[in-house]
């Protein structure tokens, strides 16, 4: 095979080029290393060939069968790992129903509210009996808000009669918990289920207006969905003093 020179080459570049032309043609590998390095063969052997991957069918079908368990090994590892996992989830979740049921049942033994008679007054009020910011006037109610708000609520709607309470532990935690889950998301879909679990509890403090005969406009709306927005703890408070009002009246 003539090399290919290009034109113009001088006579030392042509029998370069034919040199390493002639190199890179011979066909063992010790004989190429040998002409690069200048070996001289009579005093050095031919070098072993050394051979990159499998040479023959049997070394071709280990490697596969190899290669095979490995990758279902690591499969059961993985779904191992998952249920574990799943597992541990779950644990955590029964742990903390369990938590939520006892503390919920410790409540009930200590501080539940009797339910209010079915009386509903005639003449309509302008506002709760006691104002957003007195909760410091009753510090037991003002503490059960602060620490144990879920019991407390819901023990609230048990009393006036809007649902039971084990309903209203329930729904508490589910929004609370979605809203939380929810912020992880980004602050667009935190925000979203913020003012959606506002509206839930506005809802039912608007229940407890209609109860209570008390003044349910526009304004009022507006200033029930602020308050459960920046001060819930409160919200819960005056809600729950309402209730306790009514009781000793009647």
């Amino acid at each position: 095979m003539v090399p290919m020179v290009p034109p113009g080459s001088t006579r030392f570049e042509a029998e370069l080029v034919a040199r390493v032309a002639n190199v890179l043609h011979e066909t063992s590998p010790s004989v190429l290393l040998q002409k690069f390095v200048k070996a001289d063969p009579k005093m050095d052997k031919d070098l072993p060939v050394v051979h990159v991957g499998p040479t023959s069918d049997e070394e071709i079908d280990t490697l596969v069968k190899q290669d095979l368990q490995r990758t279902v090994k690591r499969s059961l590892q993985e779904r191992v790992a998952a249920w574990k996992t799943v597992g541990m989830m779950a644990a955590v979740f029964a742990v903390y129903v369990a938590l939520v049921a006892l503390l919920g049942w410790c409540y009930t033994k200590l501080w539940s509210t009797p339910v209010m008679s079915e009386s509903k007054p005639d003449v309509e009020v302008e506002e709760f009996r006691h104002g957003v910011f007195s909760c410091f006037e009753d510090m037991h109610i003002c503490a059960l808000s602060f620490c144990c708000m879920p019991y407390r609520w819901a023990d609230t709607m048990k009393a006036a009669g809007v649902m039971s309470f084990w309903t209203g532990v329930l729904i508490f935690f589910v929004v609370s918990n979605l809203r939380m889950w929810a912020q992880d998301y980004g602050p667009i879909l935190g925000l979203s289920a913020w003012i959606c679990s506002t509206l839930i509890f506005t809802y039912y403090r608007q229940q407890l207006r209609q109860i209570f005969s008390i003044k349910n406009d526009t304004m009022d709306k507006l200033k029930d969905f602020s308050l459960w927005c920046c001060c819930c703890c409160c919200a819960a408070a005056q809600e729950a003093r309402q209730v306790q009002m009514k009781k000793l009246d009647v």
